[in-house]
């Protein structure tokens, strides 16, 4: 009767060992995640371009790279004034961002 038993579970165990043929399911992707500024510290602004009322808005394109590091500034509409662009690129040069993120 022992034998009997023995072969059963053998016979059983055999027939389980083929269910878990096929390959696991993937895990999901994790979700994407968008660009987040880390470190954006002011550009330095002249005492003598303050005192003398000169002004304005740089507006740059930045292109972030991995490393949350901008790879690429480019000058979109100045200032008015080269030296408040080129103080306000090198700022932005040093700034620090969370890298977006795809799968």
């Amino acid at each position: 009767m022992n034998v009997r038993l023995l072969s059963l579970s053998l016979i059983a165990a055999t027939g389980l060992a083929g269910c878990g043929a096929s390959e696991p399911a993937a895990p999901p992707p994790p979700p994407p995640t968008e660009v987040a500024a880390v470190k954006t510290p002011p550009p330095q602004y002249p005492l003598e371009l303050a005192c003398m009322g000169v002004g304005g808005t740089s507006t740059f394109k930045v292109t972030i790279g991995t490393d949350g590091k901008p790879s690429e500034v480019a000058l979109l509409t100045g200032a008015g004034n080269p030296q408040l662009d080129e103080l306000a690129k090198t700022a932005v040069q040093g700034w620090q961002f969370n890298a977006a993120t795809r799968n």
